[in-house]
């Protein structure tokens, strides 16, 4: 599978917040934020590297933006949390917007 990350931590934390990151990431030991990071990677590459290329994902804004949504989804219920009210619909927005990729219906 590509390897390139689509999104950064900075990115997800546009969306949460430096403070939402860091309180959701209070593991002991400490967990790295990558497993989301790569995993929100990985999700869109399955739902679009049949239609285009991983440099082609990499250089896309729409594919950071649904990857950073994705990865902060993650990070949110990825200790069994609620995952907060303004970030599910962007997850699920995203997904579908993945779905009509992966169908030839939407370019990005």
């Amino acid at each position: 599978m590509a390897t390139t990350a689509l999104c950064t931590i900075a990115d997800v934390q546009n969306r949460l917040s430096a403070d939402g990151v860091s309180y959701r990431q209070d593991d002991i030991p400490p967990t790295l934020h990558g497993d989301v990071i790569d995993e929100a990677s990985q999700t869109v590459y399955l739902y679009c590297l049949t239609r285009y290329t991983e440099t082609q994902l990499a250089a896309s804004n729409i594919v950071n933006h649904w990857a950073a949504n994705v990865a902060s989804f993650l990070l949110c219920e990825r200790r069994g949390n609620p995952v907060p009210a303004g970030i599910k619909p962007k997850y699920d927005r995203t997904m579908k917007e993945l779905e009509k990729v992966q169908e030839g219906r939407m370019p990005i």
